[in-house]
């Protein structure tokens, strides 16, 4: 009799130890599925921080060549704008000088002046003759007034002749200053008058 009462208690405890193991293999099998979403999750956060790091990545990469596309692009033009600069220079210099060389190589008489700058050479002309005049005046003033200095009358009777050398020397020194003036002179008319213009001869 208390063998069946045994037996009869065991089948009672069996379904709920059943019911115990099957709880506890749902709660572990929940754990594992929780504990492999968080780790699905961990990885998909990874590759979505790694796919936005390679495309800002790309993307500055692709901002620097552009940045030193048009750097590049700037510096070539002010290059060539620098070089159309200096080239245009250059032709407006060579025109300049081409110009100059036909007018230097062209007759007097095709040079036409106008009535401004004729009277500017003809005030030029006799400014010049003016100044050719005053300095030949000058030259014989100072020659008119150059004297040797007078005989000493302490010793009358002694011939002297010291003055036949200073009336030479005089003479000399007379030349000297005329000769000069007249190179003074003709200097002052060589770069006085304007190059090409022969007006001044006029006069």
């Amino acid at each position: 009799m208390e063998q069946q009462e045994a037996d009869n208690e065991k089948l009672r405890d069996e379904p709920v130890e059943d019911a115990m193991q099957e709880r506890q293999a749902r709660a572990a099998k929940m754990e594992r599925t929780k504990q492999e979403h968080q780790e699905r999750k961990k990885q998909v956060e990874a590759w979505r921080r790694e796919r936005e790091e390679k495309r800002a990545a790309a993307a500055e990469r692709l901002a620097a060549e552009k940045r030193q596309k048009a750097e590049s692009f700037k510096a070539k033009q002010l290059q060539r704008g620098a070089q159309q600069e200096e080239l245009q220079a250059f032709r407006q210099r060579r025109a300049a000088e081409k110009a100059a060389e036909r007018l230097a190589a062209a007759p007097t008489e095709s040079r036409r002046l106008s009535p401004r700058e004729r009277q500017r050479i003809a005030a030029r002309s006799q400014s010049l003759l003016r100044q050719r005049e005053l300095q030949r005046q000058e030259a014989v003033h100072r020659r008119a007034s150059f004297e040797p200095p007078p005989r000493v009358s302490s010793y009358p009777h002694v011939e002297c002749r010291l003055w036949s050398h200073t009336e030479e020397f005089v003479e000399k020194v007379r030349s000297l200053q005329e000769t000069q003036e007249l190179e003074k002179a003709s200097v002052a008319s060589k770069y006085s008058v304007v190059p090409g213009n022969f007006a001044h001869q006029a006069f």
